[in-house]
């Protein structure tokens, strides 16, 4: 891997934190316990970082 696939996997990798942050919190916000909020928020990063291998390896 050169230096630009390994800034692009830490950029999505950054984006699907902070997406799952943000649904986690506004679940938690909206009425639901911590721990329902952290699986919503940690479901909607995993399912982001599945998208985007998705796309990497149909690219290749």
């Amino acid at each position: 891997m050169n230096e630009t696939e390994i800034l692009a996997l830490l950029v999505a990798l950054l984006v699907a934190i902070l997406a799952g942050l943000a649904a986690g919190f506004l679940s938690w916000r909206s009425g639901r316990p911590v721990p329902s909020a952290a699986l919503v928020g940690g479901g909607a990063a995993l399912t982001f970082l599945a998208v985007y291998f998705a796309a990497v390896s149909a690219y290749r």
